[in-house]
C-alpha cells in the first residue's frame, strides 16, 4: 500500500491481534470510519506483532516513553531542557533553543503554537479589519474572472480544456487573511486559572480540545483553512487541495493598505494575487484537475503547445543582469516567470477595465516598488540558483517589457535600454 491509499478498517484489524482499532477511534472522539489512510503500513503491521499476549511489559514500556516524549517538554523547567536536549540530538530538523533564549521568548514560541488561533484574532482585531478583508476578497473574485475570461480567449487550447481548466479554478478555494473557524478550535474556559492547574495540565486539555474540534469536523463539508499563522507575510497557491492562501500578515504596508490608491493596489497586491491564480494554470498544475487527476481533454499537440510559451518566457528572462557577473538562469525561474506576466496582463486589464482616466505609471512603479530588494553579491548569487523567483530587477524589468502600454507610459523607443521588439514580447495567452 501507498500513504495515499485507503484502506478497509476490517482489513486492518486482522493485523492488530488483541488490539480493538474501532473501540480506540471511538475513545478519541472520531466514527469508525469504514476505510483509512496508513502512513506507514509496514510499520503498523509489525506494531501488531506486539499484541499477541506475549509483550504486555515491552507495550507498557513503549507507551511510558511514549507519555515522555510527547509530554516531557510540559511538566517542568529541567524536563523542558532536558526534552529540548534530546530533540536536538535525535532529530536535526526540530527546534533548537538559542543559548541566550528567555523564558519568555520560549513562551511566546508556545503560545504562537498552542494558541495559535487566538493570537490570530487579536493581530487581525489591530491589523486587518473585517472592511479591508472584504476588499481584498473582491479583489480576488475579480482577478479571477479576468483570467477565466483570458483562458477562453486563448488561441491555443480547445474548448473541452477551457471549459475544464475553468472548472478548476472556479472550485479553487481561497482564504484571505484568516480562516472563518479562527477561534472556534478552542473554548476560551480550556485555558485554566495558572495558580490552579499546571501548564502540563493547561496544555493537555488544548490538546484535548483540538482533537475534539478536528473529530466534530469528520463526515462534514469543511471550509479551505488557512494553512500558515495569520501573521505569515508569505501567499502562496497549494496544487494538493487546489487553494490558495493569503495571510494578514503579507497584507499590510507596503504590500497593501486601504488608503492606497486603486492603481497602489493593483500594482501589489492584486499582482500577488494573480500570480498565485497563475501558478493554477502553470505548468505543473494546468493538466490536472483540482482532484489532481489528470484533465483527459488535453490532446499531446494542446500540452506541446502550451509549454512552447515556456520556452519564449526562459528565452526572455535567462541571463538577465542581477548584479555585475550574476545573472538570471530561467531554467529554474520558468514557472514564476509565467506567473509574473500573467499577473502583470490580468491587472492591467483590470485597470483599465476599471477606471477612466488610469494612472499607469503609479501602476508600473508600485509593482516595481514591491519587488525591490537589496542583497550583496553573496546572497544574490545564492538566490540565483536557488530561488525559484527571478531577482526583483529581472523579474519587474523583464515582465514589463512584454507590455505595450509600458512603452506607451515611459516614451520607451529603440534605442532605450528597455526597448525589446514586438516579436519577443511574450503573449501567454496566444
Amino acid at each position: 500500500y501507498t500513504t495515499e491509499e485507503k484502506i478497509k478498517l476490517g482489513y486492518l484489524q486482522k493485523y492488530m491481534n488483541s488490539f480493538d482499532l474501532s473501540s480506540v477511534i471511538q475513545k478519541l472522539g472520531y466514527k469508525p470510519d469504514n476505510e483509512v489512510v496508513i502512513n506507514e503500513f509496514e510499520m503498523f503491521k509489525a506494531l501488531g506483532n506486539l499484541f499477541d499476549g506475549n509483550h504486555t511489559e515491552e507495550i507498557k514500556t513503549y507507551a511510558e516513553f511514549g507519555e515522555l516524549y510527547y509530554s516531557g517538554g510540559f511538566l517542568s523547567e529541567d524536563f523542558t531542557k532536558l526534552y529540548q536536549k534530546y530533540s536536538d540530538y535525535t532529530d536535526a530538523s526540530s527546534y533548537v533553543p538559542q543559548k541566550d533564549e528567555t523564558a519568555a521568548d520560549f513562551a511566546l514560541k508556545t503560545t504562537l503554537m498552542y494558541v495559535d488561533g487566538y493570537v490570530g484574532a487579536l493581530y487581525c482585531d489591530k491589523f486587518f479589519t473585517a472592511e479591508e478583508r472584504k476588499e481584498v476578497i473582491e479583489l480576488v473574485d475579480k482577478t479571477k474572472d479576468i483570467i477565466k475570461n483570458k483562458l477562453s480567449q486563448s488561441t491555443k487550447l480547445s474548448e473541452d480544456v477551457k471549459k475544464a481548466v475553468t472548472k478548476k479554478i472556479d472550485s479553487m478555494k481561497i482564504v484571505v487573511g484568516y480562516s472563518d473557524d479562527l477561534t472556534k478550535v478552542l473554548d476560551s474556559s480550556v485555558i485554566a486559572n495558572t495558580e490552579e492547574y499546571s501548564y502540563y495540565e493547561n496544555i493537555s486539555s488544548i490538546l484535548s480540545a483540538s482533537r475534539a474540534y478536528n473529530a466534530s469536523l469528520q463526515g462534514k463539508p469543511t471550509d479551505a483553512q488557512l494553512l500558515v499563522g495569520v501573521y505569515d507575510t508569505s501567499a502562496f497557491y497549494y496544487p494538493y487541495l487546489n487553494t490558495i492562501n493569503i495571510p494578514a500578515g503579507i497584507l499590510s504596508e507596503p504590500i497593501y493598505s486601504s488608503d492606497f490608491t486603486y492603481e497602489q493596489k493593483l500594482g501589489s497586491v492584486g499582482f500577488i494575487i494573480a500570480h498565485e491564480i497563475m501558478h493554477c494554470i502553470d505548468a505543473d498544475n494546468i493538466f490536472t484537475d483540482s482532484a489532481g487527476k489528470p484533465i483527459e481533454q488535453w490532446k499531446k499537440e494542446e500540452m506541446d503547445a502550451f509549454l512552447e510559451k515556456y520556452e519564449d518566457i526562459e528565452a526572455l528572462f535567462d541571463g538577465a543582469q542581477i548584479v555585475n557577473s550574476v545573472y538570471t538562469d530561467s531554467s529554474i525561474t520558468g514557472m514564476e516567470c509565467y506567473a509574473d506576466i500573467g499577473a502583470a496582463d490580468c491587472m492591467l486589464t483590470l485597470l483599465s477595465d476599471t477606471l477612466e482616466n488610469p494612472d499607469y505609471k503609479q501602476f508600473f512603479e508600485q509593482i516595481a516598488f514591491t519587488f525591490a530588494e537589496t542583497n550583496n553579491r553573496m546572497i544574490n548569487y545564492s538566490l540565483s540558483i536557488m530561488d525559484e523567483h527571478a531577482n526583483g530587477r529581472a523579474r519587474v524589468n523583464k515582465c514589463l517589457q512584454c507590455f505595450d502600454k509600458f512603452y506607451e507610459v515611459y516614451s520607451v523607443g529603440k534605442n532605450d535600454g528597455m526597448y525589446l521588439k514586438k516579436e519577443d514580447r511574450v503573449n501567454i495567452w496566444k
